[in-house]
């Protein structure tokens, strides 16, 4: 009996042809269009991470807390509304610069931010948010006021 004969293993090489091929092509776009998560600078951007970190710590210190409000459910395509709120001893932060950056990790064409206003009748800043895409994003909160700054950040899944 030849193989060429045998439906059974005609289809089986042609599974397995089908099955390679597919894995080569997913390989040849992943390396064009995700390069991976090395930076150039690792030094650099470790010596980054550490000044932000003992920022963070000294605000903490100091009575510094930044609360980010994210809704319970996270859905692409309609308006939400995300909160944050910059306070020391209850005393909330008013008159201040406050943005909420919004990134999608490694589709950079999708990356947006928008400033948050201040909500007098809630004592917060507010900011009503449409999230065009499905999937992962991550969102940093940036308060800013003369020399102060206070940044938090949260990751979310839009549905």
């Amino acid at each position: 009996m030849s193989i060429y004969k045998s439906p059974i293993m005609i289809s089986m090489l042609v599974l397995f042809i089908t099955l390679v091929s597919a894995t080569a092509y997913r390989i040849m776009i992943a390396l064009e269009t995700h390069p991976g998560l090395v930076v150039e600078d690792a030094y650099s951007s470790g010596k980054r991470y550490v000044k932000t970190l003992n920022h963070k710590n000294q605000l903490a210190r100091l009575g510094w807390i930044l609360n980010l409000a994210t809704p319970k459910v996270v859905i692409h395509n309609i308006k939400q509304t995300y909160t944050a709120n910059s306070a020391q001893n209850d005393k909330t932060l008013a008159n201040a610069f406050v943005t909420a950056y919004f990134y999608r990790p490694l589709e950079k064409a999708h990356d947006f931010s928008i400033n948050m206003a201040f909500n007098q009748e809630i004592n917060q800043y507010q900011a009503q948010v449409t999230l065009p895409l499905k999937g992962r994003w991550d969102v940093v909160v940036e308060v800013v006021k003369r020399g102060f700054v206070q940044r938090t950040s949260r990751k979310l899944f839009a549905q």
